[in-house]
């Protein structure tokens, strides 16, 4: 059988450095490489699409941040069940968190160059979390987690930069995201939130839920409890709201493993969060407001390196 490399990346610096001795590495494999930045998602499905012969394998490495690999991978279930057959996904983590490639065994940033050492040999299929709100009626996937409350704010804050936030993001990364961290714990105002699943019905104010395929939500910070590949199930967490001073200690803890008291974690296969006012969304590092929105799985077509 035929093999067709897709490289799809959003940096430039990175790609010019590790192409060539890819492409070098496997020469009987034909690659193309497509820079994210110039398609949006339904022409990226098309150029999907147009690489696809019959009885060929796709290997799709995505190259980019969480934010990246959430647009890859749904414009991969946009596509027809037999293509997405063919396909083996591989990630390469470039962003400043990468949730979606941190195991609870190695949750350090990537080494510079992890992409001549993807084995697609064990490429497999695993269960990708669904949302849909009630402005869109539409299925978004995410491979990691969603997030409400005080993360959300802080990515939404990190993507909304002001004039300190662009000074810090243009000189220290990682100043930046402490910096957003901080402004979100003492700047979120909480609300009021109906969440709903087979095993609970709750109403009250929280300053964090978390809904997850994985176990890390930011940097190091991470839950106590999340589904494997093969489980179908959603892992739930849920921190009411508190004072700042309780909040930073709060999440203190969910970086050192030792969970706030307060936490209610849980498990289903259906969750449906509801509150009167908008609040923000963050999947995979990209940002939405609604105001219900439902969430369930599904298990992929295509296969993504573990």
């Amino acid at each position: 059988m035929n093999t067709i490399d897709l490289i799809i990346h959003n940096s430039l610096a990175y790609l010019s450095k590790i192409t060539p001795e890819y492409i070098q590495k496997h020469k009987s494999v034909d690659t193309k490489v497509i820079d994210l930045a110039s398609h949006e998602l339904e022409s990226l499905v098309e150029t999907m699409k147009m690489i696809y012969k019959k009885d060929t394998a796709l290997r799709f490495i995505s190259m980019g941040g969480d934010g990246t690999h959430n647009i890859v991978v749904n414009a991969i279930t946009q596509l027809s069940s037999g293509v997405q057959e063919s396909i083996s996904l591989g990630l390469i983590g470039l962003g400043s968190s990468n949730d979606i490639l941190k195991s609870p065994q190695n949750y350090h940033v990537l080494e510079q160059r992890p992409l001549i050492r993807l084995n697609f040999d064990k490429a497999r299929k695993q269960y990708l979390g669904i949302y849909t709100t009630n402005e869109n009626n539409q299925n978004t996937h995410f491979v990691a987690n969603c997030s409400i409350g005080i993360t959300a704010h802080g990515n939404n804050i990190y993507s909304n930069p002001g004039f300190i936030e662009e000074f810090l993001k243009r000189s220290n990364a990682n100043l930046m995201m402490l910096y957003c961290a901080i402004k979100a714990l003492f700047s979120y105002k909480s609300s009021l939130f109906k969440i709903t699943t087979p095993k609970l019905n709750l109403q009250n104010n929280y300053d964090k839920i978390g809904i997850t395929r994985m176990k890390f939500f930011s940097g190091n910070l991470h839950y106590p409890s999340y589904p494997t590949p093969k489980e179908s199930n959603l892992s739930i967490h849920l921190l009411p709201s508190n004072s700042i001073i309780k909040r930073i200690f709060s999440f203190i803890s969910f970086s050192k493993g030792n969970f706030p008291k307060s936490l209610i974690s849980s498990s289903a296969n259906e969750v449906q969060i509801e509150s009167e006012d908008p609040f923000l969304i963050e999947f995979d590092g990209e940002l939405q407001r609604a105001k219900s929105i439902s969430f369930s799985s599904t298990l992929s077509q295509f296969k993504i390196c573990p």
